[in-house]
């Protein structure tokens, strides 16, 4: 018996009365139909849009600041036009940037469940840019730094040294 003599016309209706209409069924074979399950389950507060431009905001606070007295970019210098801040390394750019991936990734992927790579072909973003971006997120909404780096509960920086206070118990008369 061939390949194709599998199944027939008249055996593929008492198999779809087993099994329902949620696989789909090609030619010879029978596929699951494939559900995004998620790992993790996203804030009830990232359906509103306010409290997500709040939190954005406060993330990324130097994306609505034009500095046109320090940078030199077009898009700080002109700030009533439109330009691309993808090639500008100033921090008002920079943050600007962000929050539009940052954003995006909230909306497509966490509230509207698609998939990275879906998310990262639209927008012609690198692989596991996605994936790095939701990563943060949760991080951030955790209050956790966001490069995943331990808080050891000491002051950044060189430590001080102590004052040095004089013994005035030896003076001379």
């Amino acid at each position: 018996m061939s390949h194709r003599n599998w199944f027939r016309t008249n055996d593929i209706q008492p198999v779809r009365q087993i099994i329902g209409d949620g696989p789909m069924m090609h030619a010879n074979s029978v596929h699951a139909v494939r559900q995004i399950i998620r790992k993790y389950r996203y804030p009830d507060w990232f359906a509103d849009e306010n409290r997500v431009k709040e939190f954005l905001g406060d993330r990324f606070y130097a994306a609505e600041q034009f500095d046109a007295w320090t940078c030199a970019c077009k898009v700080c210098q002109n700030p009533g036009v439109y330009y691309s801040p993808l090639g500008c390394n100033c921090r008002p750019c920079r943050h600007r940037v962000m929050y539009m991936r940052w954003w995006t990734v909230i909306q497509l992927w966490f509230i509207h469940n698609r998939g990275d790579r879906e998310i990262e072909e639209k927008h012609g973003w690198k692989s596991g840019t996605v994936g790095s971006i939701v990563q943060k997120i949760r991080r951030a909404v955790a209050g956790q730094p966001l490069d995943g780096s331990k808080r050891t509960g000491r002051p950044r920086g060189r430590p001080r040294k102590p004052p040095i206070i004089p013994d005035n118990s030896r003076t001379s008369l």
